[in-house]
């Protein structure tokens, strides 16, 4: 899970951690962290918010599908924009 706000990290990551089926087993809270974590992991599905500092998550969610097209990605985001939807489908 990528989100730059440690109380979005925490609530939802427990709400995640709370299926039985379904378990966090890894927080980054911008891009390259992700990047360097997720490489090491590997994990089935990343939660990545659009709006991070730095790279920001469309751009990390395209990078996650050039070095890592296994991992699926779920966007995390309060924007209402089409626009921002449309980039991030774009981006895979």
């Amino acid at each position: 899970m990528v989100d730059d706000h440690p109380i979005i990290l925490s609530g939802v990551g427990a709400m995640i951690n709370s299926q039985e089926d379904l378990t966090i087993v890894g927080l980054a809270g911008n891009a390259d962290d992700a990047l360097e974590g997720i490489g090491k992991v590997l994990p089935d599905v990343a939660v990545v918010d659009i709006s991070l500092p730095g790279v920001n998550g469309v751009t990390l969610i395209e990078r996650l599908g050039e070095r890592f097209p296994e991992v699926s990605c779920i966007a995390l985001t309060a924007h209402e924009d089409p626009g921002c939807l449309r980039q991030v489908l774009a981006a895979g």
